[in-house]
């Protein structure tokens, strides 16, 4: 199937975060929004056509995950990352925010410190402060472009001890440097943080 990625299509009005939350959050419009991790490249016709069949029915109340919902995510991870899963290890979170706020609130209590490893999602800086919860960073290292844990100093200076109180760790996904659009290496851990904001 061919897809159109040169296809502008204003967003405006649609109540997209990344694009009418601009004014509030930053207090001007004029910005590209490359705080969200959102696309804007028009849904598949396929996805669209399912939707569409599953509002034909009307009545959109409460529905059962389907032996086919868990099955798709069991293979999903299977063939895109080499992990076998099981089906009783899934649950539904409404989003990745919602998801971490969450873990925190469930493994850890407030004046806990929660150990983050920037540059981060944002959220990983506001949602544990949010919820009383103390940071304390571990700041991944830019090697040949790509931000790494350095293994020693994780288990060295990560602290996660009933003693320190640091209970959680909050472990993003790898990047490059070339992500943000601009070098990196220079900042500091707290500018880097900044700038994941």
């Amino acid at each position: 199937m061919q897809y159109d990625f040169d296809q502008i299509i204003d967003r405006r009005g649609t109540d997209a975060l990344k694009i009418d939350a601009v004014p509030g959050i930053w207090g001007r419009d004029d910005l590209l929004p490359l705080w969200v991790a959102d696309m804007d490249f028009a849904t598949p016709p396929f996805i669209i056509d399912e939707l569409r069949r599953r509002l034909d029915h009307e009545i959109l109340g409460y529905t059962v995950r389907t032996p086919r919902w868990f099955s798709s995510i069991v293979a999903w991870q299977q063939s895109r990352y080499g992990w076998d899963i099981k089906p009783e290890w899934i649950n539904f979170v409404p989003g990745i925010v919602p998801g971490i706020a969450f873990v925190i609130s469930c493994f850890t209590e407030p004046g806990d410190t929660i150990l983050i490893q920037p540059p981060v999602y944002h959220p990983y800086i506001h949602v544990p402060q949010n919820l009383g919860r103390k940071l304390r960073e571990n700041t991944l290292d830019l090697v040949d472009g790509q931000y790494q844990i350095d293994f020693e100093r994780f288990e060295r200076d990560g602290g996660l001890t009933y003693k320190s109180r640091t209970r959680a760790a909050l472990l993003g996904l790898g990047f490059k440097e070339q992500e943000f659009g601009m070098p990196t290496s220079a900042l500091s851990g707290g500018q880097r943080s900044k700038l994941s904001l």
